[in-house]
């Protein structure tokens, strides 16, 4: 949700948001006129950072469900 967010808004440097932070700062105000560009190589390091982040016990749980 958090590399979705950040498509096509800016909210300035900051890129990472818990749900609760980004919907509070979510505004049509700041959203982008151009085309968003896709970055594998950002969505690969935001997964990282919420990889690092999680629960040991729940990762299971996230790599193997269908």
């Amino acid at each position: 949700m958090n590399y979705l967010a950040r498509l096509g808004w800016s909210h300035g440097d900051q890129e990472v948001f818990p749900v609760p932070e980004l919907i509070e700062k979510f505004s049509l105000e700041n959203v982008g006129k151009a085309p968003a560009v896709f970055n594998p190589e950002k969505l690969v390091w935001l997964n990282h950072h919420y990889i690092q982040q999680a629960d040991p016990a729940r990762l299971p749980a996230w790599c193997w469900t269908s």
